[in-house]
């Protein structure tokens, strides 16, 4: 009881953005039961919900909490590996405001109270409680009584090589969308590709499970494929492209330059980085690999398994795109991290290698392109070759079946032809020539192609119904029911309290067994009394009055207050 109404006072007095931030960072899944300050109180204060929001807590804060419930703001903090603290103000404000501690109900919970000073910050009851089980059941690297560490900078890697790895991502990931243009990907519980899936598109895109997973994820997040139902097919649900709401921007994207094509992947990665993993990145000085792989463990004890494996799994990610070089941020990943995208997009154009003035072509049907290349251009290529090798140049092999392919594309042996003589350095090889001469004999001309890119043309392949419902995440509410639910609150808690808080009061003490004091009108007086609510019934409230000595019945309608005693 106490808990929530000292919550539902801090919330009170929180203005709309503050309400906004506090619903969003709680991720709150339940919504139709909130009217008011007291009803979300009772939200947050839900084993599941309190965990949660508990485990992104760092040492500071869980050991401000732990103060706090001491009722000594000097007093040394138990729990392993929490080092005695002082509760900082600051470190108060910010739990406050992902609702882990309250203010003193009995001085006003009335929104204009002036109830967001420190010194009125109360512990909740409930996330002792919480707090106390998670440091119980946290493993021995939460014990460890260590400060962390200052990186050492003596060994400095030279980051100038991050766009090595960041064009040879764009490349891969265009391949991954040709690849699932081809074949879509089967989808787990989890939305992501299913192993055999992933396995499948290594092999077309020559490259390993695992990371092509990764990539594969990076290229959902960035709006480049999409989930779709698909009630025929095991698992119900794939990842494809197409046709779908939003394939347009898969087109767009493939029309980029590679440098800016890489901001979009490089952002997407990086929108996935959370709070715990900031602090620890805050805390390595750019080292992603050390703050992944030993900071956050120790600077956040509470956090899960997953959330320490999937911090290492990007920190994968993050080297395999650039982001990272031998661990450490490249300029460009700092901008984005920073919020900066103007600066990294800049920083990205720079970084990049000039376009290419050609390629170069083999007698053996090797085709190697020593760099970038105009977008259309690396497209056309990319549908009359394999792929054998990528980097900051990329090795295409020409196959006779690698050019039928194009041929039942759209294209034609002459514009095949066309196009490698415009970019080829070295010609046309005698082999290459005989080989689309014999194309030309057995084929024809080929299908005539579309206006766009000489050859490319699977992106646009409609394997997608035209509306394929997607999965949505339902983590927590949408913008527009955030902003709702933030108002519906604010407003709540600057009017009267209604029928439904107080009786949800009267319901908490009851439950609780605890004293609240009740303020009943009648004949145009007030009366106040101290009572241990004991049940409701007929809408009516019984309770004892124990300094009284006597049990007391009053109407529902009757009672206009009910506060903490």
């Amino acid at each position: 009881m106490k808990g929530a109404l000292a919550l539902a006072a801090s919330i009170a007095a929180m203005d709309r953005d503050e309400l906004r931030s506090l619903i969003a960072a709680r991720r709150i899944s339940q919504t139709s039961t909130i009217t008011d300050p007291l009803g979300l109180s009772l939200e947050l204060l839900r084993p599941d919900s309190l965990g949660r929001a508990l485990q992104a807590l760092d040492r500071g804060a869980i050991a401000a909490l732990q103060a706090l419930a001491s009722g000594d703001p000097e007093a040394g903090v138990s729990g392993p590996g929490l080092a005695a603290s002082a509760i900082e103000p600051a470190v108060v404000a910010r739990l406050r405001a992902v609702g882990l501690v309250g203010i003193d109900p009995g001085t006003g919970d009335r929104a204009g109270d002036d109830a967001g000073d420190d010194d009125r910050a109360v512990a909740l009851p409930e996330v002792a409680e919480a707090l106390r089980a998670a440091l119980g059941e946290s493993d021995d690297a939460a014990s460890e009584n260590a400060p962390v560490s200052a990186p050492d900078s003596s060994g400095a890697v030279d980051l100038s090589s991050w766009y090595a790895p960041a064009l040879a991502s764009v490349r891969r990931a265009a391949a991954l969308i040709d690849a699932l243009a081809e074949r879509p990907a089967q989808l787990g519980r989890r939305g992501r590709a299913t192993v055999v899936s992933a396995r499948e598109l290594a092999a077309a895109t020559r490259g390993d499970a695992e990371t092509t997973s990764r990539l594969l994820a990076v290229v959902q997040d960035a709006g480049l494929a999409f989930t779709a139902a698909m009630p025929s097919r095991r698992g119900g649900e794939v990842l494809l492209l197409g046709s779908a709401p939003g394939a347009p921007a898969v087109r767009e994207w493939l029309d980029l330059p590679l440098h800016a094509r890489w901001v979009r992947l490089a952002a997407a990665a990086a929108s996935t980085v959370d709070a715990p993993l900031r602090g620890a990145l805050a805390l390595s000085d750019g080292d992603l690999a050390r703050a992944a792989e030993t900071v956050l463990p120790l600077q956040y004890p509470l956090l899960p398994q997953a959330s320490l494996a999937a911090a290492q799994a990007f920190a994968a990610t993050a080297e395999e795109l650039g982001l990272t070089v031998g661990g450490r941020l490249s300029p460009p990943a700092q901008a984005l991290l920073d919020g900066d995208g103007a600066s990294a997009r800049a920083l990205a154009e720079e970084g990049f290698p000039p376009i290419a003035t050609g390629v170069y072509l083999q007698p053996d049907l090797s085709l190697i392109v020593p760099g970038p290349l105009p977008p259309a251009d690396e497209r056309s290529l990319a549908e009359i070759g394999e792929a054998e090798q990528w980097g900051v140049a990329v090795t295409l092999r020409l196959t006779p079946a690698s050019l039928r392919r194009a041929l039942r594309h759209g294209g034609s042996t002459e514009r095949i032809r066309e196009l490698l003589e415009r970019l080829s350095l070295t010609g046309i090889p005698q082999p290459l020539d005989y080989l689309l001469r014999d194309l030309q004999r057995t084929h024809g001309a080929g299908v005539a192609a579309p206006a766009g890119p000489p050859v490319f043309g699977r992106a646009d392949s409609p394997d997608a119904p035209d509306e394929a419902p997607f999965a949505e995440d339902g983590g927590s509410v949408g913008s527009d029911d955030l902003d709702a639910l933030a108002e519906l609150v604010y407003e709540a808690a600057r009017s009267a309290p209604g029928s439904g808080e107080l009786s949800r009061r009267l319901e908490l003490a009851i439950r609780d067994r605890t004293a609240v004091r009740v303020t009943a009108a009648a004949a145009g007086q007030e009366r106040s009394f101290t009572l241990l609510p004991v049940a409701i019934t007929s809408g009516r409230l019984r309770a004892t009055d124990e300094q009284a000595g006597v049990q007391r019945t009053l109407p529902l309608s009757a009672i206009v207050a009910v506060e903490a005693a």
